[in-house]
């Protein structure tokens, strides 16, 4: 069982999960409230330790809303420790790493879909480092067949839905 670190006012907290008197987190009926209990501390606690930068407060905060309206099965089912693994990984190294080669390397693990983690590291390679982020995906999309001018296309269009996505810009 995870430890509750104490909050302090600037620190990272699900408020409205805390607040419901009659909810999951105050009054867990269920195992599987139970375990989105521990999930909910297991994220604040990533959120203490982490959270610090603006870049890693700029992340966090956009894959976690701490006003949002969330159940107990959001943090059940829709999101796994290997889901806040990945997220501590990315928030340990984004001050360090170019955001291509962090997102390369959350990539690069086969079988992943794509989710707010990683909607989050394109928006931030395309925007800091274009160029690179462009090389990259002609050169992968052209191991297919596709020449240099569509793939700059196709990648426009992509990253245009994925702005779109975005609730913090940049």
């Amino acid at each position: 069982m995870v430890k509750f670190i104490g909050l302090l006012k600037e620190n990272f907290s699900f408020k409205k999960v805390h607040k419901d008197k009659g909810g999951f987190y105050n009054n867990p009926e269920m195992v599987g409230e139970t375990m989105a209990k521990e999930m909910v501390d297991m994220i604040e606690n990533v959120a203490v330790k982490y959270r610090k930068s603006k870049m890693q407060k700029w992340l966090f905060d956009e894959i976690w809303d701490e006003n949002g309206n969330y159940d107990w099965h959001h943090f059940q089912t829709y999101y796994s420790k290997k889901d806040l693994s990945r997220l501590q990984f990315a928030l340990k190294r984004i001050d360090k790493l170019e955001p291509v080669e962090l997102l390369h390397q959350i990539n690069s693990r086969s079988g992943m879909l794509k989710d707010k983690l990683i909607w989050a590291l394109e928006y931030l390679a395309y925007t800091k480092n274009k160029k690179e982020y462009e090389a990259n995906y002609v050169k992968s999309v052209g191991h297919y067949g596709m020449d240099d001018k569509t793939a700059k296309e196709r990648l426009a269009k992509m990253m245009n839905r994925t702005i779109k996505k975005i609730k913090h810009k940049i």
